[in-house]
């Protein structure tokens, strides 16, 4: 989201944060091996209060984006980018999105 900001404000653009639109792992605490462990990550109500004008995913609530997840593993990020790619490809359906950034890391 804070990588996004600068953008967002630049081009004068509306995001929407998606819920499954993220590096692969997911939302994780610790870095060595077998140390690391699922974060819920922010909830919509911190997501709206910081970026209030963003639109954010329904399906995320206040326990987090992340929540209720394990720390993916290759196999679950394959279906979850696919499902991405079924969501971009039913955005050429809508007039009003000209322009698409995606911001991921």
């Amino acid at each position: 989201l804070e990588t996004m900001a600068p953008l967002a404000a630049r081009c004068e653009l509306v995001p929407y944060v998606k819920r499954n639109l993220h590096e692969q792992g997911g939302c994780f605490e610790g870095y060595l091996p077998g140390q690391t462990r699922p974060h819920a990550g922010l909830g919509r109500s911190a997501i709206q209060k910081e970026f209030c004008d963003w639109v954010v995913d329904d399906s995320i609530s206040d326990a987090g984006w992340y929540s209720g997840y394990e720390i993916e593993d290759e196999v679950r990020a394959r279906e979850r980018a696919a499902e991405v790619v079924r969501w971009l490809e039913t955005l050429d359906q809508h007039a009003d999105h000209q322009r698409v950034a995606l911001v991921i890391h």
